[in-house]
């Protein structure tokens, strides 16, 4: 199981929040993309040091469903959150405390 503290970089500012991950073994994940204390399911693919996955980012006021890619280097990553109203930086690093998915 991965985890990551991230920053999203939003219209409204920055948001941080976590991403968790598990992987089987033909690279599939699933896992947890929380932001503002709200959890969102993730599925989708890693591959090599690229990861995409399809979720809703749920808010306060709206859903919005999304597609994420992301490049690993080292503890860090680094990508895009696209949905159909915009397009989003988001970064991160390795956290050092292990979250369940439970």
């Amino acid at each position: 199981m991965q985890q990551y503290e991230i920053i999203l970089e939003s219209q409204l500012g920055q948001r941080y929040g976590t991403l968790v991950w598990q992987e089987n073994a033909a690279g599939q994940i699933t896992g947890i993309f929380s932001l503002m204390g709200i959890d969102n399911p993730i599925s989708g693919q890693k591959d090599g040091q690229r990861l995409s996955f399809s979720h809703d980012l749920r808010t306060a006021v709206s859903v919005l469903n999304c597609h994420t890619v992301l490049t690993l280097c080292g503890d860090s990553l680094y990508g895009t959150v696209s949905s159909e109203r915009s397009v989003m930086k988001i970064s991160g690093k390795k956290s050092t405390e292990p979250l369940s998915l439970e």
